[in-house]
């Protein structure tokens, strides 16, 4: 209960959030992939490459997001995950960069 200087007495109720988002959903990485794209709705999403941040970016009202990366080499292990608005973090996603195919020759 909070006094006011007139004496009267108000309780307010509040909600503490301490669930983390669910993990980002990411889609395929290539080799010449330059963006990683959906999580809870207006959260951050971090790409990592082991500890160092390669990209963020909020997400949308509808939890879409891009995130510009550099092109990454075959193999390489990337970590995203989501903090939302009440600073919890989910669980990261890994995904592995995979190779481009190489173009057809021509004839």
């Amino acid at each position: 209960m909070t006094p006011y200087s007139a004496g009267n007495k108000t309780t307010v109720k509040f909600t503490i959030d301490e669930t983390p988002p669910a993990a980002p959903k990411v889609n395929t990485v290539k080799s010449t992939s330059t963006y990683v794209t959906a999580a809870e709705r207006y959260s951050v999403i971090t790409i990592k490459v082991g500890t160092k941040i390669i990209g963020t970016a909020a997400t949308d009202k509808y939890g879409k997001f891009k995130v510009k990366i550099k092109a990454q080499k075959r193999n390489t292990s990337l970590y995203v995950s989501a903090k939302n608005k009440a600073g919890n973090v989910s669980k990261s996603v890994k995904v592995t960069v995979k190779q481009l195919k190489s173009p057809l020759p021509e004839s």
